[in-house]
């Protein structure tokens, strides 16, 4: 108990207070922030799931669903359209299909406890998950990259630049947007 009480003190409330100041700091600036949370995910359904954290037993029990089965190349999760605008998911998933994967939207993850906690869409705070299959950039049964690493790390920065070059042409026809 203690470890885990050291681990919360030093790392958890610490990444938390960051992360809120660096979200809130960017939506004083901007009117609007978009905040992508990126994970990754074994490449099959698991079979025997450790007993789920509090919270968590909807995303364990859609995980055992298939148990075996392979999983898409990335599932967006967005916790049933909550927390993020729709069109942003629409967005982020059009453009990964464009890269050729294989996406889908909350299945068998609808988005953890960190993207509900900064959304409020409707102020203007949008927060998506991406949880991306080892597969895609890992050797099996090991964390060495695999030859799709620099693939998948492209395509990642082709979906971020994708993502400048959108709020840059709302910002010029939404003046409250603009940096002066």
């Amino acid at each position: 108990m203690a470890e885990v009480q050291q681990r919360v003190a030093l790392y958890h409330r610490p990444y938390h207070a960051q992360l809120k100041q660096l979200l809130d700091a960017a939506h004083a600036c901007f009117g609007v922030f978009y905040h992508l949370s990126c994970h990754s995910m074994n490449a099959v359904n698991g079979a025997a799931l450790a007993a789920p954290a509090p919270g968590r037993a909807a995303a364990t029990a859609a995980a055992r669903s298939g148990a075996g089965l392979p999983r898409a190349d990335i599932v967006l999760g967005d916790r049933d359209g909550t927390t993020c605008a729709p069109d942003f998911t629409a967005f982020v998933r059009d453009q990964l299909l464009r890269c050729g994967y294989n996406v889908k939207l909350n299945d068998p993850f609808k988005g953890v406890e960190l993207v509900r906690a900064y959304a409020d869409p409707a102020a203007g705070r949008h927060s998506l998950q991406l949880e991306v299959n080892k597969r895609l950039y890992l050797r099996p049964g090991t964390l060495d990259k695999s030859l799709g690493f620099e693939t998948l790390q492209a395509h990642l920065m082709q979906l971020i630049d994708a993502l400048h070059a959108l709020h840059a042409l709302h910002a010029q026809f939404t003046p409250a947007l603009r940096q002066d």
